[in-house]
């Protein structure tokens, strides 16, 4: 707060979730999420703990997946 006026927060989270996200690939969304965090400024470990998450979940479910289909 400066001078007595709230600054405006974003919340990324609530505009993604309410856009339309189901019909693009898995994939994509990912690449979303991963900016999302590292605006957040979460470390580059758990950043990379989620890469090779998603690494394995792509392997097992294949590279065509749409989030409609998760």
């Amino acid at each position: 707060m400066k001078n007595g006026i709230k600054e405006p927060t974003v919340k990324r989270r609530k505009n993604l979730l309410i856009s339309k996200v189901s019909d693009i690939p898995y994939h994509d969304l990912y690449l979303l999420y991963e900016n999302e965090c590292k605006l957040k400024n979460l470390s580059e470990t758990t950043i990379r703990g989620y890469f090779f998450a998603d690494k394995y979940f792509m392997q097992f479910a294949g590279s065509n997946l749409k989030c409609s289909e998760v």
